[in-house]
């Protein structure tokens, strides 16, 4: 079990060093168990943003055959996330308090693999948390949205999951922020409002609306300095305020019911949304609720960004670590040459009016962005985690501890330390990107495209399968797609700020022959795929031997062959006359700590 404890030791150093990226840190039983882990997790999205999550980790000997049981203390008022609270109070409990199908291994219908690590764990549960999506148990998923009501409940869990829990984590870190860029930037004019520092936003009436837009500005001009920006203090809001901040096209839709409008929006409770023209609206959590802190806020749109930064006693921080959205063709479409607008979105539900004023500096306005270059973060000072680790396991050099003699029967032998190889923190190395559905999705998918297979006479030789499992999903990019540097460049600035949003794919038709089916896809909108013109698809059914990358070859060869008017013998390509659509989550997946 010495390897095994050495492993576990390795994928929670992981953890701990990706923190920024991860927003976990795991310490050890302040008992001494070898077992036994404490964690917190601080979400930076949602209703739970830069709140404090209590939980434990509980590794046993049927580990990484089996995930670890997760037992969060802190109550969310998530259906999925507080299923099995009930386990809390069971003295031997079988399972994880949370309901996630990578909490139960395949052979239990799950998705945990013993290749998967920690940190995988966590990033999909804290995924999870800041999706607005929730898995329901009866299969599908639910659009979750946050209420000024939750957010009031929410930080009361936390309170008495502090409380009670508290003092099993020495030390809450503290939470990492990306340092905004101060550009120079022309003061938004509202021609409602004057724009001095004397002005403000105001909402008077009960159950009243208040818009405040801005003069016409244009994006995608190809001016370094086109750049706008309104500074809001926010101090004077109260639960009983409706607060967003929309970019669009269109005046008065601030819903994206209208076919052309093309919009991005943040609220007060960091409910985000995105719609392209001839699209539809994804919702998204980005950020931290507005009225958390009393927060002076800077809204910057540059040509290709738009961004929230709020004010802290070290300078302007980016508000959710990203903008709200690039403003790039790939991202909301050609839009050179047409006005949009940034309005400001007032309604008072209850409580007394309120007005926000205008900060803009007339005479030397900054503008403040995220900038990629920024989001080197140095590793947590003072953190003393693996040498309290190591100590107990007796792994600093000195001689091994003796043991129990149970100890010595479930753990065997712990290795020294320099067995075990610890590095210095460092960037995660990305592997790919892809889009992924969900397990209910796909067994759907798998199930209608068995009817279609058997309906065109073709054999199903197929012994590899996209299941509730094992999920389906499109790549996106490939590492070896592009040069080293161009990936890593691409997943930084383009695919890391969407990790986590949701995007639409359109099935067209499909495709098979003996060695491999698939769905074919249109290009997702709103994402980009690399190397562009790719042929898109999901691939579903693999024969004994085949690599998942054949896909590609065959949708490449049969549309070919379809365009010739010729399919090979034994190959099949249909095209729906009417498709559908599927969502998918986008994901970017890491080399593990192996290197894998």
């Amino acid at each position: 079990m010495g390897s095994t404890y050495k492993r576990i030791l390795a994928e929670i150093q992981e953890v701990n060093r990706d923190f920024h990226s991860l927003r976990t840190l795991i310490q050890p039983d302040p008992d001494g168990s070898l077992r036994l882990f404490y964690f917190v997790m601080i979400p930076n999205d949602g209703a739970l943003a830069h709140q404090t999550l209590i939980g434990k980790l509980v590794f046993k000997d049927t580990y990484p055959e089996y995930p670890p049981l997760i037992h969060l203390f802190t109550a969310t008022g998530r259906y999925n996330v507080d299923m099995y609270r009930s386990r809390l109070q069971a003295r031997n409990p079988s399972g994880s308090t949370m309901c996630f199908d990578i909490l139960r291994s395949r052979m239990d219908g799950g998705t945990w693999s013993a290749e998967y690590t920690v940190s995988c764990l966590f990033a999909s549960l804290m995924q999870a948390l800041v999706s607005t999506y929730v898995p329901q148990e009866y299969g599908g998923e639910k659009e979750e949205f946050v209420s000024m009501e939750r957010l009031a409940a929410v930080k009361k869990y936390v309170a008495e999951a502090f409380r009670l829990y508290g003092h099993l984590i020495p030390r809450v870190p503290e939470i990492p922020t990306i340092e905004a860029a101060a550009i120079a930037a022309r003061p938004f004019t509202f021609p409602t409002v004057d724009a001095t520092t004397s002005s403000a936003f105001t909402v008077k009436d009960l159950g009243r609306e208040a818009t405040f837009t801005s003069a016409p500005i244009f994006l995608q001009t190809n001016d370094p300095a086109n750049t706008h920006t309104v500074k809001i203090d926010l101090s004077n809001l109260h639960g009983g305020i409706i607060f967003s901040v929309i970019l669009s096209n269109k005046c008065t839709d601030f819903q994206g019911r209208q076919k052309d409008t093309i919009l991005i929006r943040n609220g007060v409770t960091g409910t985000a949304a995105k719609k392209r023209a001839d699209g539809y609206m994804r919702w998204f959590y980005h950020g931290k609720p507005l009225n958390d802190g009393s927060l002076i806020i800077a809204v910057t749109v540059t040509d290709n960004q738009f961004t929230i930064a709020y004010e802290t006693e070290k300078g302007y921080v980016v508000h959710g670590d990203c903008p709200i959205s690039y403003l790039t063709p790939a991202e909301i479409g050609d839009v050179a040459g047409v006005p949009f607008y940034l309005t400001i979105f007032m309604k008072a539900k209850y409580g007394k009016p309120v007005s926000l004023p205008i900060l803009t500096d007339t005479t030397n306005p900054l503008g403040y962005v995220h900038d990629p270059a920024c989001q080197i973060i140095p590793p947590l000072d003072g953190f003393e985690l693996w040498e309290v680790l190591l100590r107990k396991a007796g792994l600093d050099g000195a001689e091994e501890r003796s043991a129990s003699a149970s100890d010595k029967d479930e753990w065997d032998i712990i290795p020294r330390l320099e067995s075990l190889s610890i590095s210095p923190p460092r960037r995660r190395t990305p592997l790919f990107v892809k889009l992924s559905i969900t397990a209910n999705q796909t067994a759907a998918l798998a199930a209608r495209l068995k009817n279609h297979i058997a309906s065109s006479s073709l054999p199903f030789p197929y012994t590899t399968e996209k299941s509730r499992s094992t999920p389906a999903h499109l790549t996106l990019c490939f590492s070896k797609d592009l040069p080293r540097d161009d990936f890593e460049r691409v997943v930084r600035d383009v695919y890391e700020p969407l990790a986590g949003q949701t995007f639409s794919i359109h099935i067209e038709g499909w495709v098979a022959d003996r060695r491999c089916a698939a769905y074919i896809t249109s290009a997702p909108e709103g994402v980009p795929v690399y190397p562009q013109g790719k042929a898109c698809h999901l691939t579903m059914f693999l024969a004994d031997g085949v690599k998942p990358v054949y896909s590609n070859e065959l949708i490449q060869r049969a549309k070919e062959n379809l365009e010739n008017g010729v399919l090979t013998d034994g190959e099949k390509l249909e095209v729906f006359k009417e498709g559908w659509d599927v969502d998918a989550v986008l994901e970017v997946v890491y080399k593990g700590p192996t290197g894998r």
